[in-house]
């Protein structure tokens, strides 16, 4: 996803933590967080087709209605631009998943898969949230389920406490704009 001289929008970005590694790949970066756009109901201040990647990381849990932020990334995104949505995954996470306050709307893989289509999104590929992880656990069929019981592996206990077991229950879905 990483296009030299190419650009990125953050929606929700917080901090800008990613900005610094877009910076370095020579990719132009810009970052809109709550304070800055209502993302259910605001036009990003973007051209039409300006962009070639979009994310929105741990943000569409957070809004009552994602239609206006599916539009604008659809209409931001430059043709073949990629738009990266992660978000817990209802089907793993249902047991805490309102234990954070400010979460107002669950989806499972297929109800944010269909969310893409419907706003005109192809080629949508989803995985889990796992880090560095062999090819295996991104693509078997039992995928998500393998990434709710997977510990952290490789740190001691020293390092990682006890109770910080692993177990994603995140999801990454991707489509791109044709």
């Amino acid at each position: 996803f990483l296009i030299k001289n190419g650009s990125v929008c953050d929606i929700g970005c917080g901090d800008q933590y990613l900005k610094s590694e877009f910076i370095k790949n020579n990719m132009s970066y810009v970052g809109y967080d709550i304070n800055e756009i209502n993302i259910e109901r605001d036009k990003l201040p973007l051209k039409n087709d300006s962009t070639n990647l979009m994310l929105c990381l741990a943000v569409i849990e957070h809004i009552s209605d994602p239609s206006n932020l599916f539009s604008e990334a659809y209409r931001c995104l430059e043709k073949n631009g990629v738009f990266i949505v992660e978000t817990p995954n209802w089907k793993y996470c249902h047991k805490n998943f309102y234990d954070d306050y400010t979460h107002v709307k669950p989806y499972t893989v297929n109800s944010l898969r269909k969310l893409f289509f419907d706003f005109g999104f192809t080629d949508i590929y989803d995985f889990p949230n796992l880090r560095c992880k062999d090819n295996f656990f991104y693509t078997n069929k039992f995928k998500y389920f393998i990434a709710s019981k997977l510990p952290f592996l490789g740190l001691t206990s020293r390092i990682v406490p006890k109770i910080l077991k692993g177990r994603s229950t995140g999801m990454y879905v991707i489509g791109l704009k044709t």
